[in-house]
């Protein structure tokens, strides 16, 4: 096993250094920096490795912060991505939504879970896919909320909005047909979102974002209802796929369970 100090360095030599040479980035440090990755990438696939935190999401998040970075450094990413994908899901999922909650472009951070749910679609299996799109958005809203809990007295300035990545959060549900469940806990963490919403900006922030919530609830509601009278009826929106869940996917899923069960 790794232990905290071997790991920060590593990420720190995946992080730091590209950082540092992105602009003038030549053939050696392309070839540096790809040897890195390659290496890293191995670790990730090595069972018996274990990763002692799952700050990994340091070095996916340089494919944002860099907006001129080297194709190569580009292409790498989204290999480290789709071995994540394969070998290591949880911790892919955790890294999630701390990095949305990093972005303060709009467009930005739009571009990013495109590309992000790209990767998904074409390296996960379809029942992992639309169990990971749920829990990522679930844990981000949480998390959201847990940071805004805590620097609840310093948010004074009335320019600051911490509501913003609500903007882009909901466009990792919005093709999936969620059921009664999925917005009874949307609608628990609204409430929490809501006591903790200070100034007239996150306030508005948070309405559009429950009216978004709102219109995407009947059009889940109008699509299950169809597809309750009729076996053929397809609809735009993803079901949950039919099948057994694997280990993560029943654990991730359980406060659902704790829901119905009340």
């Amino acid at each position: 096993s790794l232990d905290d100090e071997t790991y920060d360095v590593l990420l720190r030599c995946l992080t730091v250094t590209t950082w540092r040479s992105h602009t003038s980035c030549n053939q050696l440090i392309q070839r540096y920096m790809q040897e890195m990755h390659i290496l890293f990438r191995r670790m990730i696939t090595c069972d018996q490795i274990v990763f002692p935190n799952n700050r990994v999401w340091k070095v996916l998040l340089h494919n944002n912060v860099l907006r001129k970075a080297p194709q190569v450094l580009k292409s790498e990413l989204q290999l480290l991505v789709c071995v994540l994908l394969e070998h290591r899901i949880c911790s892919f999922v955790h890294c999630l939504p701390v990095i949305q909650l990093r972005f303060n472009n709009k467009n930005t951070a739009n571009k990013w879970v495109v590309d992000t749910l790209r990767l998904i679609k074409d390296h996960a299996s379809v029942m992992d896919a639309w169990v990971l799109r749920w829990i990522v958005f679930k844990d981000s809203i949480n998390l959201l909320l847990k940071n805004m809990s805590v620097l609840r007295l310093e948010a004074t300035n009335s320019y600051r909005n911490r509501l913003v990545p609500l903007q882009h959060l909901q466009l990792i549900v919005t093709s999936m047909r969620l059921k009664e469940v999925h917005f009874q806990y949307i609608g628990r963490s609204i409430y929490g979102l809501k006591k903790v919403a200070t100034g007239s900006k996150e306030r508005a922030k948070l309405e559009t974002f429950i009216n978004h919530i709102s219109a995407f609830k009947y059009r889940c509601e109008d699509e299950h209802s169809a597809a309750s009278t009729s076996e053929d009826f397809e609809g735009k929106l993803m079901p949950l796929p039919p099948g057994p869940m694997t280990l993560w996917q029943h654990e991730s899923m359980k406060d659902l369970d704790l829901l119905k069960a009340k």
